[in-house]
């Protein structure tokens, strides 16, 4: 098992940094492992992406960096080497998926229905990403746990702090919070205390749920 297939394991949790420079997002980093969680996605579009990762993973050696929004297998290969140990895609993609087993790197597409979760799992993604779960509700991973219990299914967009647990109770194996987890305000005023407690009370909702 990964690094990273470790990590996300043990707190079933990615935590999504949305717009934030390196600075930022390595304290940001700091506060979320304080928290409990060790898996932090940088999105490509945010400014300065490949130098956040790689601040992350140098800095922060504890912590598993990740690019999402990857689009392209070129992306996959500028990620990984800025340091990214796994990688997102808000789709399904098989030649970004191959690539990013290719480079030894934990692949998680993005699939809205159970045709394009199969093909993800088909192409060699080891999880996929439903987004955005608040569309389907907590409900859709329990129907799709019965056909596809070999699935692990990420649920991002919409969930929060208060209803992550809903979705890992109902067959979610993981779960990604973004501006939910890493509110603009805290970052703003650099309160990473308040983002590490928020931070414990996620992990620690996510194995309730678990249990």
């Amino acid at each position: 098992m990964s690094r990273a297939a470790e990590a996300l394991h043990a707190s079933r949790v990615v935590a999504i940094l949305r717009g934030l420079g390196p600075h930022e997002a390595v304290a940001v980093a700091r506060a979320l492992y304080k928290g409990g969680i060790r898996c932090i996605e940088v999105t490509y579009p945010s400014p300065g992406a490949l130098e956040s990762v790689a601040a992350i993973a140098r800095e922060l050696p504890d912590v598993v960096p990740g690019m999402g929004t990857v689009l392209t297998p070129e992306e996959v290969e500028r990620s990984v080497a800025a340091g990214a140990e796994f990688i997102v895609s808000p789709h399904t993609d098989p030649d970004v998926i191959r690539k990013t087993k290719e480079l030894g790197r934990l692949a998680i597409p993005g699939a809205m229905t159970p045709t394009e979760a199969v093909t993800a799992v088909r192409a060699g993604a080891d999880l996929v990403k439903i987004f955005p779960a608040s569309a389907v509700t907590p409900a859709f991973f329990r129907e799709m746990r019965g056909p596809f219990p070999e699935i692990r299914l990420l649920g991002t967009g919409g969930i929060t702090v208060e209803n992550a647990d809903e979705f890992i109770r109902a067959g979610a194996y993981a779960v990604g919070l973004g501006g939910a987890l890493v509110a603009k305000d805290l970052v703003a005023r650099g309160d990473w205390d308040a983002i590490a407690e928020r931070a414990r009370t996620l992990v620690e909702k996510v194995q309730a749920a678990l249990r």
